[in-house]
């Protein structure tokens, strides 16, 4: 299988980019082994597991599919994860603006 495209040049921040918000040096996008665990996490977050991440790759035993269809595939279940990523943002907002109704007093009908 090619390797995607880059769509951009990526710039270190000066901060670990798998979370963990350890501060780096010039030039590092991770500290030593920390690639894994962003790899790890997206991997479960996107996938559920290693094996269901090999099996959307077309890379389980047996599986014969065009790269076509396993790059469609995971093009839509980027897509779903993201739009489940904006659900849950938005029922975040919803719930904070209904206790805040509620805790100040605010008529949640019309204000």
């Amino acid at each position: 299988m090619e390797p995607l495209s880059k769509p951009k040049k990526l710039m270190p921040t000066g901060v670990c980019w798998c979370g963990c918000g350890t501060e780096l040096g010039v030039g590092s996008f991770f500290s030593p082994g920390h690639d894994k665990i962003a790899e790890a996490k997206i991997i479960r977050e996107v996938f559920g597991d290693v094996a269901h991440f090999v099996a959307a790759f077309g890379k389980a035993p047996g599986d014969a599919r065009p790269i076509e269809e396993v790059l469609v595939t995971i093009a839509n279940r980027a897509r779903l994860v993201q739009a489940l990523r904006q659900l849950d943002e938005l029922r975040e907002v919803i719930s904070g603006a209904l206790v805040e109704a509620q805790v100040g007093g605010t008529d949640a009908k019309g204000a």
